[in-house]
């Protein structure tokens, strides 16, 4: 069995420049990526402080940087909900490459692709960016998907 970090050593060698990655299920308003795409920083991933008390995949991070992440985190070990949505710089790429190659190796294959930015905490920084008042939902259940209808008709979209 093998999960998204499968799909992102598949896709590998058609990465060459910056690049989003975000899980299929995720929805995001367009000022999210925005955002995103205008950040200089070599690895980001977007997390939500408004969504502490309910959190999925809860991220601890401390100026920025991501200290600890999972969905055993509680109280104050928790800074926020993980969005889905990553930037990896083009000048990150090697270094993100040859970790994915090597967990592939050592038959990591039912990790996610964003176990390969976890797997570097600890050694550089792994920035966290908070996007708290932006609209974006994970589509797990009718009712994300009917919120997500309801944002587009108000916003016009």
């Amino acid at each position: 069995m093998t999960n998204s970090i499968a799909s992102a050593w598949f896709a590998k060698d058609f990465i060459d420049d910056d690049m989003v990655m975000m899980n299929a299920d995720v929805f995001a308003e367009e000022s999210i990526l925005d955002r995103l795409f205008g950040m200089e920083r070599e690895t980001v991933l977007l997390s939500d402080s408004s969504r502490k008390e309910t959190a999925d995949y809860k991220f601890y991070y401390e100026d920025n940087q991501l200290i600890k992440y999972g969905k055993e985190l509680e109280g104050e070990d928790i800074s926020g909900e993980y969005v889905g949505i990553a930037r990896v710089s083009k000048s990150f790429l090697p270094e993100f490459k040859k970790r994915l190659d090597n967990l592939i190796k050592e038959g990591k294959y039912n990790m996610w692709w964003e176990d390969v930015l976890y797997s570097f905490v600890g050694e550089r920084p792994i920035y966290v960016e908070d996007v708290a008042g932006r609209f974006w939902a994970e589509v797990d259940f009718i009712e994300d998907y009917e919120r997500i209808l309801q944002f587009r008709k108000v916003k016009g979209v």
